[in-house]
């Protein structure tokens, strides 16, 4: 920024100049008449004009608080929706295993029995299933299956909830108090 220097009017009031205005005519600030602006070396001899005080900064749009608050609330909304993702594939592999499988059929058909002599059904009677191999009861994978897709669908809203407040932080950055 080149120096500036005041030109008197008549008038008493200064109007700042500057060595491009050399040889030119300016109107004065105060009374609005033309003055003659004096040679490169008339105007060095001229009082210099004060430095224009420095502009004050404009108040930054964001405070640090709100600027932080803004990015851990992108943070939280950004890795509760990654695991909210995550947890979405699992519970739709699980889902596949929820499916209760049709039961075998482990009755005796009546025609099975009318080609047996009254000794074998005896026999088959007094064995039971206990003793034709059946086991303890262990559970069907399919009701594990179940308990876990019900698992990983609480944890999945659990993920969208904290997201949803990740969100509800980042909008509260934008938040100014009234001055």
């Amino acid at each position: 920024m080149s120096t500036r220097y005041l030109l008197p009017c008549s008038c008493g009031e200064q109007t700042a100049i500057d060595i491009g205005q050399a040889g030119q005519e300016v109107n004065c600030r105060g009374c609005g008449a033309a003055i003659e602006v004096p040679t490169m070396r008339g105007i060095r001899e001229l009082k210099p004009a004060p430095k224009p005080e420095q502009e004050e900064k404009p108040a930054p749009d964001w405070t640090p608080l709100q600027g932080g608050l803004f990015a851990v609330g992108i943070i939280i909304t950004l890795i509760a929706l990654s695991v909210a993702g995550f947890v979405w594939m699992k519970r739709w592999q699980i889902s596949a295993l929820t499916a209760k499988p049709p039961m075998p059929d482990t009755t005796l058909s009546d025609s099975h029995l009318e080609h047996m002599g009254a000794d074998r059904v005896l026999d088959l009677w007094k064995e039971g299933p206990e003793t034709r191999g059946l086991g303890d009861w262990e559970k069907p994978g399919y009701l594990t299956a179940r308990k876990q897709a019900r698992v990983w669908l609480i944890l999945q809203i659990v993920t969208l909830v904290i997201a949803a407040g990740g969100v509800a932080t980042s909008v509260a950055a934008f938040y100014k108090k009234p001055q």
